[in-house]
């Protein structure tokens, strides 16, 4: 059985055509829809941005004098005051994995791993108001014990997010109020209250100070 053809003259059917490739007008090596790329520009723009630190440095500042000027607090606010801040703490971090320049994937999964452990561990403190002292102080050290290991770990890495050398201060001293609490679980909450309020005046004022050296660095 021969195969046929078609007369120089004659064009092959619509039906005989291959199938357009599709996203034929993106770059070679690139898949998915336009608007994907869009959403990761965004998300990279935000992430670089000098105003998102320090918008969390100064609801992280907020937090803090709101602990410490009301002594009385029970355990049902502090935990809702740490798991709200975390929530927020979790997006903001997963927003900044996007702007880490020249990071691999790698470097990137480290960033957004802290963010997601924020937001893990805040949903953990806003699910349960009515738990112990030693539920809080557990949670709370844990995240700052691994967030801050993970701050030191991409502060040291060449090509992470701006102003690497405050990532470094804050991971350091997240380390540092992880240790501490974590070592004395039956801390009480008088105790709990100044612990926390003191970090999280120090963390709101690291987070104001690495959104101004982005600022300078931003600028020609």
């Amino acid at each position: 059985m021969s195969t046929p053809t078609w007369p120089d003259s004659a064009a092959p059917s619509a039906d005989s055509r291959p199938p357009a490739a599709p996203y034929a007008d993106e770059p070679p090596g690139r898949s998915g829809p336009a608007w994907s790329d869009s959403a990761v520009s965004v998300a990279d723009g935000v992430g670089r941005h000098w105003a998102l630190p320090v918008v969390l440095g100064a609801l992280t500042l907020l937090a803090g004098v709101g602990v410490l000027v009301w002594p009385r607090a029970t355990i049902g606010v502090i935990a809702v005051v740490v798991g709200l801040h975390l929530i927020i703490n979790g997006v903001i971090r997963i927003v900044q994995s996007f702007a880490a320049e020249g990071a691999g994937g790698g470097e990137r999964l480290l960033l957004a791993l802290v963010g997601v452990l924020s937001l893990l561990i805040g949903v953990l403190c806003l699910r349960n108001i009515l738990q112990t002292v030693a539920t809080v102080v557990v949670l709370v050290g844990v995240f700052w014990l691994v967030a801050g290991v993970i701050d030191i770990v991409a502060g040291l890495s060449p090509g992470s997010v701006p102003a690497r050398g405050w990532r470094l201060v804050t991971g350091a001293a997240a380390v540092v109020a992880g240790i501490v609490i974590l070592a004395y679980p039956d801390i009480s909450l008088g105790a709990l209250t100044v612990v926390l309020g003191v970090w999280l005046l120090l963390y709101g004022g690291i987070l104001i100070a690495t959104g101004i050296a982005i600022l300078r660095q931003s600028r020609p």
